[in-house]
């Protein structure tokens, strides 16, 4: 039964996500590029609606059958309804980035209040960080963090779905083995529903997921990765070694620009993946160097998962490859080196 639900979730985001396309293109949602695009072609934007509705109704189903309890639920659903229309809005009519990041953070409150507070942190088995109200207040950055750093990261054909597919595929299977089977079966319906708009989003890209995708995926995968570390026992260190690739590149390129005195929140070019992409990298092809990556990264932490009192050296080994890697990537394309480099833009630009 679980498989044909995975499956029919599938086929629906396919098939409706083929009618987005063509009701975007009719509406004019589309995505124009532009110098600090990574792609030259016009397309339908904002199809990231399709695999976070599909989700969303199928988890309200769900409730109904006792498949997570009511403090879970309302740390995931309420807030991903407020970033899902929040985002598809930005889609829409370009919201402020004031305004945005408030509706955000108000949702990441939210999940944290829902949840009970956050005030441990799980390092191994029979080890935990005790961190008391501090740990709300971490809870609620991450989340912030976790949904932009998503946003910024979506910036060539099926990067974010496969990295989120990633995640929730091996975060479920954790899930499954530490007893949380429910939120398991959860995380896989939204791998299932992304794997059929992604079959529309490899490239060339027929469809983009937008913000309303991008933003919503980074907000559930880290709210699941909490509730696994606070209800099952899984450490939370284990889905930061799964979120390698995205949390190294984004967090590393914005303190980059921070320091270059760049408005961070613009859009831009200097990601790793896409100075990989400037080199003449196609968009399959970055993609998958993410997929071999997140794959040596998915093997560290399914060892993590079983050897825990290595888990600690396992994400120090995953962090110093992910630098070596990094550090390849700017000796072949500097972050700042021209023409590649696209000048930094000021308040008001």
């Amino acid at each position: 039964m679980i498989y044909l639900i995975l499956i029919l979730l599938f086929i629906l985001s396919l098939v409706i996500t083929y009618g987005y396309i063509h009701l975007a293109v009719r509406k004019k949602w589309l995505d124009v590029p532009n110098q600090r695009s990574s792609h030259t072609r016009i397309v339908p934007r904002g199809g990231g609606l399709v695999f976070i509705s599909l989700w969303l109704l199928a988890a309200v189903i769900a409730s109904f059958f006792q498949l997570w309890t009511v403090r879970q639920f309302l740390a995931v659903i309420p807030s991903a309804i407020i970033i899902a229309v929040t985002a598809f809005y930005d889609d829409r009519h370009s919201l402020s980035a004031k305004y945005r990041s408030c509706a955000y953070v108000a949702a990441a409150c939210i999940s944290v209040g829902a949840l009970g507070g956050f005030d441990h942190l799980i390092i191994a088995k029979n080890l935990s960080i005790p961190l008391g109200w501090l740990g709300s207040i971490i809870a609620i950055l991450i989340i912030a963090w976790s949904i932009n750093l998503f946003n910024f990261m979506d910036g060539i054909d099926s990067i974010a779905g496969v990295e989120a597919l990633f995640i929730l595929g091996v975060g479920g299977f954790f899930l499954q083995q530490s007893g949380g089977q429910s939120m398991a079966f959860l995380s896989w319906m939204l791998a299932a529903t992304i794997a059929g708009f992604l079959v529309l989003n490899k490239s060339p890209a027929k469809v983009f997921m937008g913000d309303v995708g991008s933003a919503s995926l980074g907000f559930i995968i880290l709210v699941i990765a909490l509730l696994a570390d606070k209800y099952y026992g899984i450490p939370l260190l284990l889905w930061l070694i799964l979120y390698g690739v995205f949390l190294f590149d984004a967090t590393i390129t914005l303190v980059r620009r921070i320091l270059a005195k760049e408005v961070w929140y613009h859009a831009h070019r200097l990601h790793a993946y896409q100075r990989l992409h400037q080199l003449g990298w196609s968009h399959g092809q970055v993609v998958w160097a993410v997929i071999g990556v997140n794959s040596f990264l998915a093997v560290l932490a399914i060892l993590g998962f079983y050897y825990q009192n290595l888990m600690i050296w396992l994400a120090i080994f995953a962090l110093g490859v992910l630098v070596l890697l990094y550090k390849i990537v700017e000796n072949l394309n500097p972050m700042y080196r021209k023409p590649n480099y696209l000048p930094p833009l000021k308040k008001g630009d």
